[in-house]
């Protein structure tokens, strides 16, 4: 059972939501086939600390909807959504931060991998 928090923001309604853990699956599904796929998700993260998904995932937003804010309500909205699901966005802050560490600790010098020519 999602649990349901109403907010005021641009003028507008936004239900802001904790998503089941199937509507998280689900979510974390559509992040991997975009990856996987090599889809640019760029624009999905327009906003540093959220995506587009998990807006929609965290709200009743649909796509259309998001797009008719400005990035100020966005951010709102995000802190908002931060803010109901906090375990979330934890979790999701350790996974980010162990991948930063593993590729700062696995990638090699870009002049190592290009010796200079013995000319």
């Amino acid at each position: 059972m999602r649990r349901e928090k109403q907010i005021e923001v641009g003028g507008r309604t936004v239900t802001v939501i904790s998503p089941t853990v199937a509507a998280l699956w689900q979510m974390l599904q559509e992040f991997q086939n975009r990856n996987i796929l090599n889809q640019d998700i760029f624009g999905d993260h327009v906003l540093q600390e959220i995506s587009f998904l998990e807006i929609q995932t965290f709200t009743t937003l649909t796509k259309e909807e998001i797009g008719a804010f400005c990035l100020e309500d966005l951010i709102e909205i995000a802190k908002q959504c931060q803010e109901c699901n906090p375990l979330f966005f934890a979790w999701k802050k350790q996974v980010l931060d162990a991948g930063q560490k593993h590729l700062a600790t696995h990638q090699t010098p870009a002049d190592s991998s290009n010796p200079p020519s013995s000319d």
